[in-house]
């Protein structure tokens, strides 16, 4: 019944339509790095490529899971077939853990399609087989497990989660980890570039610092950033699951 679950979110959360839009985000991306590629010539192309994954793919990964996470229970919340999945026989926690396994495979298929368009428009097809090409798609799906788990808890306490969601991916993670002080430990984004630890130009200074924040931005060294991403995705899941466990959900009155 898990695998039901599992395949039946993961065939309504990657409708042709919606991925349609995915698609057309990754020739964004692609478009975007050749204009990258070409503001920044003078850049090692490896240097380039990290660059562009740190303004552009991991933003596409954070959208991702503000959507996809938060379709997980507000979606049936809204469509007002939330008493129908909770009588299911399978068991609540199942239920919501089969969904959030199908919604955290969606995002980490969209990110890597981003990721793809990224190197391909930077290093080419034979970017394909750089290493640090895999460690960002490993990364990645850690990220679209992080993300997840924590929008998902989001959803759980609050009606229009997306929003809380949204301004999280975008404002948060774009300027806490350039603040001044220790803020930037509160940030997803700070540990999955941590642990990415894309290499960076000799000199700072020029459009790549404007856009990446290279001057102020700190990162975290690999092995506390994947224990400091192993202990959000863990925690949250486990409060997701006691949460959803025992409060009562019913449909929105006023979703139409």
């Amino acid at each position: 019944m898990f695998g039901f679950v599992y395949a039946s979110a993961l065939k309504d959360f990657m409708r042709p339509a919606r991925l349609i839009v995915w698609f057309f985000i990754a020739v964004t991306v692609f478009g975007m790095g050749l204009v990258w590629r070409q503001l920044t010539g003078d850049t090692p192309l490896n240097i380039q490529a990290g660059q562009l994954a740190d303004i552009l793919v991991y933003r596409v990964l954070a959208l991702a899971a503000a959507i996809f996470a938060t379709m997980v229970v507000s979606q049936d919340v809204e469509q007002k077939t939330i008493v129908y999945s909770l009588t299911r026989v399978v068991p609540r926690k199942s239920m919501l853990l089969a969904r959030s396994l199908a919604a955290t495979t969606c995002i980490a298929i969209v990110s890597w399609l981003s990721c793809i368009a990224g190197v391909l428009a930077i290093l080419g097809p034979s970017g394909l087989a750089t290493p640090g090409f895999w460690i960002d798609m490993g990364v990645m799906a850690l990220g679209a497990c992080a993300y997840a788990s924590l929008f998902i808890f989001v959803s759980l306490l609050m009606n229009r989660a997306m929003i809380v969601c949204l301004l999280f991916a975008f404002g948060w993670e774009s300027f806490v980890p350039r603040m001044p002080g220790d803020l930037y430990y509160l940030s997803i984004s700070t540990y999955l570039k941590g642990l990415a630890a894309h290499p960076q130009p000799e000199k700072e200074g020029g459009i790549q610092a404007a856009l990446t924040g290279q001057s102020v931005e700190t990162l975290v060294p690999q092995i506390p950033s994947l224990i400091v991403l192993v202990a959000i995705i863990g925690v949250m899941v486990t409060l997701s699951g006691l949460w959803f466990q025992r409060f009562e959900y019913s449909p929105r009155e006023d979703a139409e």
